[in-house]
């Protein structure tokens, strides 16, 4: 496993005044490898000569000649494990939309999507990312299956915890819970790396199971600590079909004290249609028994509307990929307000995701959202790491308090 606090780049672009002036950003983040390709056959030539386990930041221009970016994306697909990719270019704001969803066909990880020029400011976020060890080279054990359930016995999925401020007062509101896979020997992994596994070999509800089990003992021992707070567990769809699940929840709020006022069930739009009658009669139960139920990544569904019609949610989450675009994109921040005024209108709370800039948070206040969560605010953190955030902002120095 690389040392993630020496994080590598490729910048790919047939002009090199610009392909410099990238490189010299990422230089200047503190990016300690950068390489350079005129064209996509350089650029899989250079990566096929880069440890195969390396995570890689490669910065891609769409209109190239001979091997155009849409093209090497798919080359690059091969690599899907290890690469991140950050789309750029001078084409329509449509055209690297579409460039972008393409990349998520191909199973790429979508570090970003920038028209040109792309300034270090914007390249910040994933450089941290990078630096913090959360891009790694994925799950590639013989035995996938296996590795994962070792990892569940063994203690290895551990929730990280990203905050989430109310976007009036600054002050903290509560935390999403995120897995992250401490691995021996890979270092850490990500969600998207594990979470569809645990899913196709029915380990997600046991996965289920350990993250909502550690999140309410940490909820409960920073209370302990003087900060009350909210917090959010993202819920399978696939374990959603379970009837004994409210049942399950509310026994382990009741054994560590915690009001179930104060655990929001997260539950990704695109997969509200599994199971219907099922989940309908579980996420109802959950709200009988006071449990918050959220839609996440909102926009990014099919049946949107139907879904908050028939479902008892109490908030909506704004797709990250919308605050992201919104500040350059009209069709992007329509989607946006859009999102923001339905849910206005069926009384939900609004939390955005993707906060990455001041440009951002102020997007998100001005257009009415509740609360956001994002790398500006924090990246996730780690129990003990939170704590001390925590205690910093709640400082007499920091002007902040820690909860709302």
């Amino acid at each position: 496993m690389p040392n993630a606090s020496a994080p590598a780049a490729l910048v790919v672009d047939d002009q090199e005044t610009v392909r410099a002036q990238i490189a010299f950003a990422l230089r200047s983040l503190g990016v300690s490898r950068v390489l350079e390709a005129a064209d996509g056959a350089e650029a899989l030539a250079i990566l096929g000569n880069t440890p195969p386990d390396e995570a890689i930041l490669v910065v891609v221009d769409l209109q190239m000649p001979g091997m155009d970016g849409i093209e090497l994306m798919r080359r690059l697909a091969e690599n899907a494990g290890r690469v991140t990719v950050v789309l750029v270019s001078g084409a329509e704001p449509r055209v690297l939309r579409a460039a972008a969803q393409l990349s998520r066909e191909y199973g790429l990880q979508l570090g970003g999507c920038f028209a040109k020029p792309v300034s270090a400011s914007q390249l910040r976020p994933l450089v941290d990312r990078m630096r913090s060890g959360e891009m790694d080279g994925g799950v590639r054990a013989e035995s996938e299956v296996e590795d994962l359930a070792r990892a569940l016995r063994a203690g290895e999925i551990v929730p990280y915890y990203q905050p989430v401020i109310d976007l009036a007062t600054g002050a903290v509101a509560g935390v999403e819970a995120l897995a992250r896979w401490h691995h021996p020997e890979r270092g850490v992994i990500l969600p998207k790396d594990f979470i569809a596994l645990s899913e196709q070999s029915g380990l997600i509800t046991r996965l289920t199971e350990v993250m909502m089990t550690r999140a309410l003992v940490d909820l409960a021992a920073l209370e302990a600590a003087g900060h009350g707070l909210r917090v959010a567990i993202n819920l399978s769809a696939r374990g959603v079909d379970r009837p004994d699940l409210p049942d399950a929840v509310e026994a382990r709020t009741r054994v560590v004290g915690i009001d179930p006022d104060r655990v929001t069930f997260e539950i990704t739009e695109t997969q509200l249609t599994a199971n219907p009658l099922a989940f309908l009669e579980v996420v109802s139960r959950l709200r009988l028994k006071g449990f918050r139920l959220s839609i996440d990544d909102f926009g990014t569904g099919q049946s949107t509307l139907e879904q908050l019609r028939r479902l008892p949610f109490t908030e909506l989450k704004v797709d990250a990929t919308f605050m992201r675009g919104a500040l350059d994109d009209p069709l992007s921040k329509a989607i946006l307000e859009s999102c923001v005024d339905v849910a206005r209108r069926l009384e939900l709370h609004v939390v955005a995701e993707g906060i990455e800039t001041e440009d951002c948070l102020t997007l998100a206040r001005d257009l009415g959202c509740d609360q956001g969560q994002g790398y500006h605010i924090s990246r996730p953190l780690p129990v003990d790491a939170l704590r001390a955030w925590l205690d910093a902002r709640r400082s007499p120095s920091s002007g902040q308090t820690a909860c709302a």
